[in-house]
Protein backbone atom coordinates (compact mmCIF):
# COMPACT_ATOMS: atom_id res chain seq x y z
CA UNK A 1 0.00 0.00 0.00
CA UNK A 2 1.12 3.93 -1.35
CA UNK A 3 1.54 6.29 2.47
CA UNK A 4 1.00 9.38 1.18
CA UNK A 5 2.19 12.37 2.85
CA UNK A 6 -0.08 15.50 3.66
CA UNK A 7 2.88 18.57 4.13
CA UNK A 8 0.14 20.61 5.17
CA UNK A 9 1.20 22.72 8.72
CA UNK A 10 -2.56 24.06 8.97
CA UNK A 11 -5.27 22.46 8.94
CA UNK A 12 -7.84 23.23 6.15
CA UNK A 13 -11.45 24.08 6.57
CA UNK A 14 -14.12 23.95 4.15
CA UNK A 15 -15.19 27.94 4.44
CA UNK A 16 -17.12 28.78 1.04
CA UNK A 17 -16.12 33.18 1.40
CA UNK A 18 -15.70 34.87 -1.86
CA UNK A 19 -12.54 35.97 -3.21
CA UNK A 20 -10.44 38.63 -6.12
CA UNK A 21 -7.98 36.38 -7.39
CA UNK A 22 -5.51 38.32 -9.54
CA UNK A 23 -3.08 36.82 -11.59
CA UNK A 24 0.55 38.50 -12.32
CA UNK A 25 1.32 36.61 -15.02
CA UNK A 26 -2.19 37.16 -17.34
CA UNK A 27 -2.71 40.84 -15.91
CA UNK A 28 -6.07 39.82 -14.88
CA UNK A 29 -8.34 39.69 -11.72
CA UNK A 30 -11.21 36.93 -11.69
CA UNK A 31 -13.89 36.19 -9.37
CA UNK A 32 -14.00 33.23 -7.17
CA UNK A 33 -14.94 31.18 -4.10
CA UNK A 34 -12.83 29.40 -1.34
CA UNK A 35 -13.55 26.03 -0.85
CA UNK A 36 -11.44 25.19 2.06
CA UNK A 37 -9.36 27.84 3.98
CA UNK A 38 -6.20 27.73 6.16
CA UNK A 39 -3.85 29.76 7.56
CA UNK A 40 -1.48 29.17 5.21
CA UNK A 41 -3.36 28.18 1.99
CA UNK A 42 -6.98 28.17 0.13
CA UNK A 43 -8.04 25.75 -2.44
CA UNK A 44 -10.35 28.23 -4.59
CA UNK A 45 -12.81 27.83 -6.93
CA UNK A 46 -13.26 30.18 -10.21
CA UNK A 47 -14.38 29.77 -13.61
CA UNK A 48 -10.66 31.25 -14.85
CA UNK A 49 -8.47 28.56 -13.41
CA UNK A 50 -7.18 27.67 -16.84
CA UNK A 51 -5.26 31.48 -16.63
CA UNK A 52 -3.28 30.08 -13.75
CA UNK A 53 -0.59 27.77 -13.70
CA UNK A 54 2.01 25.99 -10.92
CA UNK A 55 4.64 28.78 -9.29
CA UNK A 56 2.41 31.61 -10.51
CA UNK A 57 2.11 34.81 -8.27
CA UNK A 58 -1.24 35.90 -7.26
CA UNK A 59 -2.95 38.90 -4.97
CA UNK A 60 -5.89 36.96 -3.14
CA UNK A 61 -8.29 39.33 -1.70
CA UNK A 62 -11.13 37.19 0.66
CA UNK A 63 -14.17 38.62 1.98
CA UNK A 64 -15.05 37.53 5.30
CA UNK A 65 -18.86 38.39 6.29
CA UNK A 66 -19.31 39.95 9.68
CA UNK A 67 -21.32 37.00 11.07
CA UNK A 68 -17.57 35.04 10.44
CA UNK A 69 -15.72 37.84 12.05
CA UNK A 70 -17.99 39.53 14.65
CA UNK A 71 -17.79 42.75 12.94
CA UNK A 72 -20.91 44.58 11.74
CA UNK A 73 -19.58 44.89 8.08
CA UNK A 74 -17.82 42.32 6.00
CA UNK A 75 -14.25 42.24 6.44
CA UNK A 76 -11.73 42.15 3.44
CA UNK A 77 -7.80 40.45 4.13
CA UNK A 78 -5.43 40.63 0.74
CA UNK A 79 -2.21 38.98 0.22
CA UNK A 80 0.20 37.14 -2.22
CA UNK A 81 0.15 33.58 -2.26
CA UNK A 82 1.69 31.09 -5.11
CA UNK A 83 0.06 28.58 -7.01
CA UNK A 84 0.97 25.00 -5.92
CA UNK A 85 -1.28 23.07 -8.03
CA UNK A 86 -4.18 23.30 -10.10
CA UNK A 87 -7.15 21.03 -9.42
CA UNK A 88 -9.44 20.10 -13.26
CA UNK A 89 -11.59 17.55 -11.62
CA UNK A 90 -13.02 20.91 -9.06
CA UNK A 91 -12.29 23.77 -11.58
CA UNK A 92 -9.66 25.28 -8.91
CA UNK A 93 -6.52 27.12 -7.69
CA UNK A 94 -4.73 25.93 -4.67
CA UNK A 95 -3.01 28.52 -3.22
CA UNK A 96 -0.14 28.54 -0.59
CA UNK A 97 0.28 32.31 0.85
CA UNK A 98 3.58 34.35 0.99
CA UNK A 99 2.47 34.88 4.50
CA UNK A 100 -0.23 33.53 7.07
CA UNK A 101 -3.95 34.28 6.69
CA UNK A 102 -3.79 36.37 10.08
CA UNK A 103 -1.01 38.66 8.80
CA UNK A 104 -3.31 39.30 5.60
CA UNK A 105 -3.41 43.61 5.08
CA UNK A 106 -7.14 44.65 5.85
CA UNK A 107 -9.40 46.04 3.53
CA UNK A 108 -12.49 48.04 3.48
CA UNK A 109 -15.65 46.53 1.58
CA UNK A 110 -15.26 49.91 -0.39
CA UNK A 111 -11.61 48.48 -1.48
CA UNK A 112 -13.20 44.77 -2.66
CA UNK A 113 -14.91 45.03 -6.24
CA UNK A 114 -18.72 44.25 -6.03
CA UNK A 115 -18.45 40.84 -7.99
CA UNK A 116 -17.14 39.08 -5.09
Amino acid sequence: MMETTDRRTSVRIPYYFAVRLASAREALTLPGVTMNLSQEGALVWTKGWRSFRVKDEALITILLPGTFTGHDAPLGLRGRATVTRIDEVNEGVALRFNKQLRQFDRVDKSDVPNEV
